[in-house]
């Protein structure tokens, strides 16, 4: 398959090799032309979708710390391999890592990661007096993305393969809510996944 044809829940799907051990489905993508290695967001995808494979369904991701160990490299797969750390009734934990096979046949970690899952709670714990409000005044437009400041740097050359990218222009009235102390020039976009994602592991993988 031509890389250009992969779509983001196939750059973050993984596959059972044995109980407690995952590989990556393809292998993991720069996200810009600036740098060889492999992007640090697509490791810990990875490692988010091992843990989802090994909990309860009614466990939900709640909080992930990671240490990056060493660059990896685009040239191959990631390899996963999950601890059971703690099951109870609300919260499965895991440790994840995340490693890539050396050219000499032996394991380099490249994350090690802790994920935290909770179970679902029949009410939630915030209670709003009046529900938050957010405003969606911002209109995005389409431009020409060859042209964009990110293409033309180059730090996220590849983002646009796996979401639609749309700048916002604010309308009049909405620079009111900026606070004076923001930064003279700033930028808004929104993201929209190309393709679907199929369950919340790729979800809050993504």
């Amino acid at each position: 398959m031509d890389d250009s044809d992969i779509t983001l829940n196939r750059q973050i799907g993984v596959e059972a090799i044995r109980p407690g051990c995952y590989r990556s489905v393809v292998n993991p993508t720069r996200m810009g032309k600036l740098s060889s290695t492999a992007f640090g967001g697509n490791l810990l995808a990875i490692a988010v979708n091992s843990t989802y494979q090994t909990v309860s369904h009614l466990h939900h991701l709640y909080s992930i710390c990671g240490h990056f160990l060493r660059p990896a490299t685009t040239d191959r797969k990631l390899i996963c391999e999950v601890q059971n750390v703690r099951d109870t009734r609300s919260f499965q934990t895991r440790v994840v890592r995340v490693s890539q096979e050396a050219d000499d046949g032996s394991m380099r970690a490249c994350l090690v990661a802790s994920a935290d899952f909770h179970v679902e709670e029949p009410a939630s714990m915030v209670t709003y007096s009046v529900l938050p409000q957010s405003s969606d005044s911002a209109t995005p437009v389409s431009v020409n993305t060859e042209n964009s400041a990110h293409h033309g740097y180059g730090l996220y050359k590849y983002i646009e393969k796996f979401t639609d990218v749309q700048p916002i222009l604010f309308q009049e009235g909405d620079t009111d809510r900026i606070p004076e102390t923001a930064p003279s020039v700033i930028s808004s976009e929104r993201f929209r996944v190309r393709g679907p994602l199929e369950s919340q592991a790729e979800e809050l993988s993504a």
